[in-house]
């Protein structure tokens, strides 16, 4: 099998005029978007035929992310954030000869953040967010049989949790964070083919990578 895995995160922006980029009464403004693109083949065997087949995926996913944050006291930002991302998957199994999936999905939400700093340049920052997103998501499969067959679902979710950052000041209207680990709480409404609610809980850490460069007003 091979797999190709591209992830180009790159987040946002900020302008600063004070010399504390965290102290009370700053400023950020940014914006986020990233790129990831993943290419497999997998070979199979038909066991009734003795035929090998190659299957092949590629999934690929864009997001875009702007944000605004205002520290409402020294080390200690309160901000919103939006959000928009697509999805899309084709691939081939034993039984369909294409399969392509679409999910596209809206974020918006709030957050809390305390920063921890090592003289004003490195640390970390960390706090409460709450989000709601809406996405939907669609499925179109073609058979061997040459019958085809649609899907579509739509998702409400509502969530909330804490998120770990660490943070760098390389020069002081510059900053890099780098997002480490989380633990969520998640709720989701199912609409379309499918009817349902569900409920998860998700800690984790360093799962990825998620870079944001800004500057502070």
């Amino acid at each position: 099998m091979k797999k190709i895995i591209l992830v180009v995160l790159l987040c946002g922006t900020a302008i600063q005029t004070s010399f504390a980029q965290t102290e009370k009464g700053s400023q950020n403004i940014g914006v986020s978007f990233g790129v990831y693109t993943n290419n497999s083949t997998a070979s199979g065997t038909d066991y009734n035929t003795g035929i090998v087949t190659d299957y092949k995926s590629k999934n690929t996913s864009y997001s875009i992310a702007p944000s605004y944050s205002y520290f409402v006291a020294d080390k200690l930002d309160i901000g919103i954030t939006a959000g928009y991302s697509y999805y899309n998957s084709n691939y081939d199994t034993y039984y369909a000869s294409a399969i392509k999936q679409t999910d596209q999905k809206y974020t918006g939400g709030i957050f809390l953040r305390k920063y921890i700093l090592f003289k004003d340049k490195i640390g970390i920052r960390t706090g409460p967010i709450f989000e709601y997103s809406k996405n939907t998501q669609k499925a179109n499969q073609t058979l061997l049989s040459g019958e085809q067959t649609h899907f579509e679902r739509n998702y409400e979710t509502y969530s909330g949790g804490v998120r770990l950052d660490v943070v760098y000041f390389p020069i002081k209207k510059i900053g890099l964070a780098a997002s480490v680990g989380n633990i969520y709480y998640s709720h989701q409404k199912a609409y379309g083919n499918d009817h349902g609610t569900s409920d998860s809980f998700q800690a984790s850490f360093v799962n990825g990578l998620y870079f944001s460069f800004y500057y502070v007003l």
